[in-house]
């Protein structure tokens, strides 16, 4: 059977969100997080926590970006597009054996 991610927590992105927190809740950060598909069920959680107003109460102002098939997450986070990108383990993989500096800080996988 094939094992490949099929969702991510909302906590893995409020995590990284944190990381730049001390300052976003004093000024009310703008943070853009690149999707690596189109929005559905993997990115509920994102979707939740942005209509909720949960990220709002903790002075982020979060947009998520929608990816796609013609959208490269690792390309947009590079290029200044997109603050944090959720994407795929074989895109970092690439980039990274390329290069691309790169880092991770959590993985969603459903067996």
């Amino acid at each position: 059977m094939l094992h490949r991610p099929t969702f991510i927590n909302v906590t893995a992105v409020a995590a990284a969100i944190a990381l730049t927190a001390t300052v976003a809740i004093a000024e009310n950060e703008e943070i853009s997080v690149q999707l690596a598909w189109l929005p559905g069920a993997e990115f509920a959680g994102e979707y939740i926590a942005l209509s909720n107003g949960y990220f709002a109460e903790n002075g982020l102002d979060v947009t998520l970006l929608p990816g796609g098939p013609g959208t490269n997450s690792v390309q947009e986070l590079v290029g200044g597009i997109a603050d944090i990108s959720i994407t795929y383990a074989p895109p970092i993989m690439y980039s990274v054996n390329r290069g691309v500096p790169l880092a991770t800080f959590g993985a969603a996988l459903q067996r």
